[in-house]
């Protein structure tokens, strides 16, 4: 019976990516928001026809029989830690069971996410974890840019040119020097001190 619905589900998201993909002011993007899928998969519903569709959806079918008899040790792995990616998931199905299936990883990931639905496990927000940077006095601290490009000539050939472009982190005027050869400690010194002596001084440090 939950196979039946989750495939229900499928053919009516099917046509609904259908319906709004008709209105050119409809992004990829915006219909997967509204649907709240992932945007590959509004992508991949579009460019199927009804026919490719329900072939489709009977190879989905037909995998998740095939895995049906992990589902319990896939809800046990996912109620120890509900954050548990697929892939780890595979590999301990893989560990316990020498005689797994050999199907996608797509496929275990679409069955793990299957087992989500069913028993209600959201995968958890992650929250990214900042702070406010420690102010530093002015001038203490720099920051360098420095590598390669091909710039034209005027007679229009190419010519490689390195740079090295030391800045104090207050200031938005950026010095740059250019050596007449490839960038090393050697050259790179007097770079540094030539570009520094226009914010007359030098920092405490300096970040790449």
């Amino acid at each position: 019976m939950k196979t039946q619905i989750h495939d229900l589900r499928k053919v009516r998201m099917w046509y609904e990516v259908k319906e709004l993909s008709s209105n050119p002011g409809n992004s990829d993007s915006k219909i997967a928001k509204k649907l709240g899928v992932d945007r590959r998969t509004v992508s991949r519903y579009k460019k199927m026809s009804e026919e490719e569709f329900h072939e489709f959806s009977m190879k989905q079918r037909v995998y998740e029989l095939v895995l049906s008899p992990y589902y319990p040790d896939v809800l046990s792995l996912l109620s120890i830690d509900n954050g548990l990616p697929a892939a780890v998931i595979e590999d301990r199905l893989k560990e316990k069971y020498a005689d797994l299936p050999k199907v996608n990883s797509k496929t275990v990931y679409n069955f793990v996410q299957h087992v989500r639905r069913q028993e209600k496990i959201p995968v958890p927000e992650k929250i990214r974890q900042t702070e406010a940077l420690e102010e530093f006095a002015y001038g203490s601290q720099a920051q360098v840019d420095f590598g390669t490009a091909q710039m034209r000539r005027l007679d229009g050939s190419r010519r490689r040119v390195y740079f090295f472009c030391p800045c104090p982190v207050t200031q938005s005027l950026q010095i740059c020097v250019f050596p007449n050869n490839s960038l090393h400690r050697e050259n790179s010194r007097p770079g540094s001190r030539a570009g520094l002596q226009v914010y007359r001084g030098y920092p405490r440090e300096a970040s790449l």
